[in-house]
């Protein structure tokens, strides 16, 4: 039985995060093709471009959307992997991110059920498959704020969620596996086998989701400090192992972002808050209420290894997801699945009364249509082929011409919009294409629109910058009447699309 609830829910999971994908690979044909996001592509684009730094024969990172990003430095290596990985098989990078992607899912799904089967509701296969179920695939009740024109977190804090996490990328479900295994493992008696798999999951943490690792971190230190205070005794060892796994590589991490320039200045722009707290408590409810309702239950029970870790990591994250530092809302990170097992508490004790079975099917009522609307959106949106998931033939003909005439390191100016988009597709630097992984971006934004404004000055800087090529299409049109520079000439037209190269100098 469990077996097949398993393979259930990995076949529901599977079906409801690629199917919309399907359906948008679907509507490309000669006039259009879907760039393949459906849900950030502003994100997607950069993992997209940081895949292209590895399908080019990079182990170190640089920031792909920064004119001059400095020297390299082991980042993002997930994604770098996969670049290489694409290039060992012959497949594009977006084939190669949703496999993963798909991969991920399915690792996330079985953890998932293991973790509550195993962990925190031994013996109770009921709450365990009701908690798998509704972490999965649940969601909060921002749909109904929707109707209001909010949008709110369980939309798009894919990272809190195991189902939005395993419809927008890979390394978000992979992290996520990787986090729950790790409580999964530290529950297990002390052997030499035991620490090895710590090790190599801290590691493997903290190389894929760094965050991650600080939140099993956290995590494991209050329970440690909550078990000390009880037993009057002092055992760190048995968390030595994933510590020693991972916290070199998130040290290393943390150092390389405050102290390469260029790093810094991207890592200063990278505000990542938490939404305010009506915001959360609808986007996490109604498994939140519920999850509060059992806190009773769960305290009761706290001295089961399962019921610590839930009550730890339910209130940390609470407490945590509103610190007064710029990354707050990374400690919301997996939080859904806290909030899924506490709830599953709650459910259990209110169904201890009579006529109070109609609970459980209204917790799923409520928490799908946020998913379900996530969902639809993304097949909606690529029948009607909106311009943010799809690029013109034009543009992506440009594109290829890109990849296959110029130089590694080419610099490319092109509009904000297509900024974003040359990295991922040609692997080439523009002066400006994202908010966070441009250095200095409202600057580099500004002298970009107004070189296509044609602002004098702006020409005039961008001049010095050292632009080998330049691509004008609608949207660069659209910004006003610019002149071509001196000494470029027209290399590429189709369509709406036209590239300016400069000239080789005698």
């Amino acid at each position: 039985m469990e077996r097949k609830r398993t393979l259930l829910l990995v076949g529901l999971v599977l079906l409801l995060v690629t199917l919309p994908y399907l359906v948008a690979a679907m509507q490309s044909d000669s006039s259009a093709v879907f760039g393949g996001f459906l849900v950030n592509p502003l994100d997607g684009h950069s993992y997209l471009a940081k895949m292209m730094e590895g399908a080019d024969g990079a182990w170190q990172f640089t920031l792909p959307y920064t004119a001059q990003p400095g020297g390299g430095v082991y980042l993002f290596t997930f994604y770098l992997f996969l670049g290489h990985l694409a290039r060992w098989i012959g497949l594009p990078p977006i084939w190669v991110f949703h496999l993963a992607r798909v991969l991920s899912a399915v690792l996330l799904v079985v953890v998932a059920r293991r973790f509550f089967a195993e962990l925190i509701f031994p013996g109770r296969p009921r709450q365990a498959w009701i908690a798998a179920l509704l972490a999965t695939i649940g969601s909060g009740m921002g749909w109904i704020a929707a109707f209001a024109g909010a949008f709110t977190a369980d939309f798009w804090v894919a990272e809190a969620y195991p189902f939005l996490s395993a419809y927008t990328n890979p390394h978000f479900p992979l992290g996520i596996a990787l986090l729950l295994e790790i409580f999964l493992v530290l529950n297990r008696a002390s052997t030499e086998l035991r620490a090895a798999a710590l090790f190599t999951l801290g590691l493997a943490l903290a190389v894929i989701l760094p965050f991650g690792l600080v939140i099993a971190g956290v995590v494991c230190l209050l329970i440690f400090a909550w078990h000390s205070l009880e037993t009057r005794s002092f055992a760190p060892w048995k968390y030595a192992p994933l510590f020693a796994g991972g916290f070199p590589v998130a040290l290393y991490q943390f150092w390389v972002t405050q102290n390469q320039p260029v790093l810094a200045a991207w890592n200063a722009q990278n505000l990542t808050l938490t939404p305010p707290a009506w915001d959360i408590g609808l986007s996490f409810s109604p498994a939140l209420l519920l999850a509060i309702v059992g806190l009773p239950a769960a305290w009761r029970d706290r001295r089961a290894p399962g019921m610590r870790l839930m009550l730890t990591w339910f209130v940390a994250g609470l407490v945590l997801a509103y610190l007064p530092i710029s990354l707050q809302r990374r400690f919301l990170m997996s939080f859904y699945l806290p909030v899924a097992g506490m709830a599953v508490i709650g459910l259990f004790e209110l169904l201890r009364k009579p006529r109070l079975g109609w609970l459980l099917p209204l917790l799923f009522v409520i928490s799908v249509p946020t998913n379900a609307m996530v969902i639809g959106s993304g097949i909606f949106g690529s029948l009607e082929r909106q311009p943010e998931l799809f690029r013109s033939a034009d543009s992506m003909a440009a594109m290829e011409w890109i990849e296959a005439n110029t130089n590694p390191d080419a610099l490319v100016l092109g509009g904000p919009d297509t900024g974003l988009y040359i990295p991922a597709l040609t692997g080439r630097r523009v002066l400006y294409g994202h908010p966070y992984e441009t250095a200095n971006a409202a600057a580099e934004k500004a002298l970009v629109t107004g070189f296509f404004s044609g602002d004098a000055h702006s020409a005039a800087v961008v001049a010095e910058r050292g632009v080998d090529l330049i691509y004008a299409g609608s949207q660069e049109n659209a910004l006003g009447e610019w002149r071509v520079p001196h000494g470029f000439k027209v290399v590429f037209q189709q369509g709406q699309v036209t590239l300016y190269a400069r000239e080789a100098q005698p």
